[in-house]
């Protein structure tokens, strides 16, 4: 009994999302860049969100993936940049109820060195392709056929999100659907910009 209730425990607290020490096949965005340091109050306002930090800084592992029209995107071209990496399915209700907020977030602060790479696990390019049209969705929607990036981070629910600073270092993560244009969200997200 004890041991069944320290897996679950340990499941619990990793939730989902890369885990230290994993790695990746794929080289990484950011060997030989050091990461930002943040100050405390960022991290007390990226908690006051409902992200999780690591004390240890993580090397976000590259992604490289096509969209729904055969377009490449790699994550390393996006260095310089706050990313937001997003994981999602067209069937999972949380996902599809987050989408608007972030088209608004994408909308709002895409002309200000801030991206959305959204990577869908497992689905169809087409089926991809129709829910982004429905939701009239601008950013990138990537496929992710065989799972692989989901694998390599670890994604184990969804929504799944990872904030990666321009040095390529995973600044947070997110579990579940927020309300990603909130007036709070975006200002935290422009205080991440000024770094």
């Amino acid at each position: 009994m004890r041991i069944v209730f320290l897996i679950a425990l340990m499941l619990t607290y990793l939730g989902g999302g890369l885990v230290e020490g994993q790695s990746s096949d794929l080289p990484s965005p950011c060997r030989e860049i050091p990461s930002i340091a943040y100050s405390n109050d960022v991290l007390t306002d990226l908690h006051r969100q409902g992200w999780q930090t690591s004390a240890k800084t993580l090397c976000a592992p590259e992604v490289e993936l096509e969209n729904f029209e055969g377009e490449k995107f790699l994550l390393s071209a996006y260095r310089s940049q706050l990313v937001f990496l997003t994981f999602w399915a067209s069937w999972c209700p949380s996902c599809r109820a987050e989408m608007p907020s972030l088209e608004k977030l994408y909308i709002e602060l895409g002309d200000e060195n801030f991206t959305i790479l959204a990577v869908n696990g497992q689905e169809k390019a087409r089926d991809i392709e129709a829910f982004g049209k429905y939701y009239g969705l601008t950013f990138p929607l990537l496929v992710d056929i065989d799972g692989d990036i989901c694998k390599t981070y670890g994604v184990r629910s969804l929504p799944a999100t990872f904030l990666i600073d321009r040095n390529g270092y995973v600044v947070a993560k997110a579990f579940g659907p927020r309300a990603w244009d909130s007036d709070d969200m975006i200002a935290l997200f422009r205080e991440l910009l000024k770094l």
